[in-house]
């Protein structure tokens, strides 16, 4: 569902006479350009077009109607290449044929009126009668009516789901589902139904619940019954207006520049993360694909290459960089992730990066532990495949490259005496995750096996050891192995 301009609506709405007020596009149009109206007299579209004061009220608010003929006017002069002034006169001949389009309702509300236990019967009765013309005019008069003396959203949503019953068939219903579905539709009685809320994300949640029939409110408390009536209609698919006018609203808050959490960069964008998730709960067909190119037309204004440099300066050095743009990418889509790549390549392959990435220690353990831990974050990131190896093969290149020049495995060798401390040392150091998952750690293992298969090993590892405790240390060593990841097959 993708929201038209209201120029684009207002040429959609273009009509020669009265009756084109009462169809979709003119009630879409009329709530977009009326908004305030009709919140400030808690009425629909529908009742503002089949009550003779809501129209009284409004032609007194005479700044209201000019300039919503205006602005349609416009719009709709300029598709059909006519003068406004012409087009604005025709407004006015239509808006004035509106009364007497309503006699005959008016003349049927003083004989029928709706009530729960009339509806059904004066729906067939409505629609047994009325010719095809009249017949939408008659029913939504004189629901008009029934709703007249209700003063909130809540009120009216409340009479209206009393008039619901099994005896309706789906042709009766929609009256009462397109009344609900513009009260669903219209974000402030929405709010005014669902309570305060803390966040735009929030509010997103529980309106994807409400759609889904599982809307629970945060304070169970509070939950107003209605509310609770209309989440159990809408497990059902006989409410279609009402669950289109849900999606719509949902779209409405997406489709703006208020945060869904907050103005930070990263807080914003695991809050588009949690949103595009409770949105592909939604069936597909249902109305959450037209929502995704919304969430990540969020992600493109967030995640801008200004906003996102920005963002990676402020961070201390290399590693916790490319970390934060890896957690970017976990919430980000497929079309948004090439700006993560290339950032990430832009790091990797500056001359300078080895220098950055050590800048704090000269510890080669502490290096290594570095790449390697950068290494399986790329190699679990939600980049793309290839990305990922040709990241993952830089820095073990890089990982080879301090081996090499500090002579890692054969300073081990020097640097300890006994057999049993060298092959300790290097277990320790494989469970630690020290090397690069693959040939790096697969060598750092078979070199620690190649000194436990020495003989003297066993010896010095249970040197001392008596009864009970040679087991004990037999099996603290078999946890060690395989916390470093050495089994049968890396002896053999």
């Amino acid at each position: 569902m993708t929201e038209l301009p209201e120029a684009e609506l207002a040429k959609q709405a273009d009509c020669e006479s009265v009756t084109g007020f009462y169809a979709p596009p003119s009630h879409e149009l009329i709530g977009r350009l009326c908004r305030a109206f009709l919140n400030q007299n808690v009425i629909t579209p529908t009742e503002l077009l089949h009550h003779q004061e809501y129209q009284r009220r409004m032609a007194a608010a005479a700044n209201v109607l000019q300039a919503t003929i205006q602005k349609v006017a416009v719009a709709q002069a300029r598709a059909r290449g006519q003068s406004v002034t012409e087009r604005i006169r025709q407004f006015h001949d239509m808006v004035d044929a509106i009364g007497p389009n309503l006699a005959s309702a008016a003349k049927l509300a003083k004989r029928l009126k709706v009530t729960p236990s009339t509806f059904v019967s004066v729906v067939r009765q409505v629609v047994a009668t009325a010719t095809d013309v009249k017949r939408d005019t008659h029913v939504n008069h004189l629901l008009a009516c029934y709703l007249f003396d209700a003063a909130t959203w809540e009120a009216k949503l409340e009479r209206l789901i009393a008039l619901d019953s099994p005896d309706l068939a789906a042709n009766e219903r929609r009256y009462l589902d397109i009344l609900v579905g513009k009260i669903v539709r219209n974000k402030v009685a929405l709010d005014s139904l669902l309570g305060q809320y803390e966040s735009l994300s929030q509010r997103l949640y529980e309106a994807v619940d409400l759609y889904l029939g599982a809307y629970v409110p945060k304070d169970a408390a509070a939950v107003r019954p209605v509310v609770a009536k209309l989440n159990a209609f809408l497990t059902t698919s006989a409410w279609p207006a009402t669950k289109l006018a849900v999606i719509a609203n949902i779209h409405g808050m997406l489709d703006t520049w208020t945060p869904l959490s907050s103005s930070d960069f990263l807080t914003e964008l695991r809050a588009i993360s949690d949103v595009l998730a409770n949105l592909r709960r939604m069936d597909a067909a249902q109305g959450a694909t037209p929502l995704m190119h919304l969430v990540h037309k969020r992600v493109g204004r967030t995640l801008s290459p200004s906003q996102l440099s920005e963002r990676v300066r402020q961070m201390p050095g290399r590693c916790e960089q490319i970390r934060l743009l890896l957690e970017i990418a976990q919430h980000v889509g497929e079309e948004n992730r090439l700006l993560i790549v290339n950032y990430v390549e832009y790091i990797l392959s500056d001359r300078e990066f080895e220098k950055d990435l050590f800048a704090d220690t000269t510890n080669t353990v502490e290096q290594l532990r570095q790449v390697a831990g950068l290494h399986r974050a790329i190699v679990e990131s939600a980049l793309d495949a290839g990305s990922r190896a040709r990241f993952a093969e830089a820095l073990e290149r890089l990982q080879q490259a301090v081996l090499k020049r500090t002579e890692f495995f054969r300073a081990i060798d020097r640097q300890f005496a006994r057999t049993v401390e060298k092959a300790s040392r290097l277990v320790e150091l494989c469970a630690l995750g020290t090397f690069t998952d693959g040939s790096k750690a697969e060598t750092a293992r078979k070199l620690a096996v190649s000194y436990m298969m020495r003989p003297e090993f066993l010896p010095q590892f249970l040197d001392g050891a008596q009864g009970d405790e040679r087991a004990v240390r037999i099996a603290t060593l078999q946890k060690a192995l395989m916390a470093a990841g050495i089994d049968r097959a890396t002896a053999a």
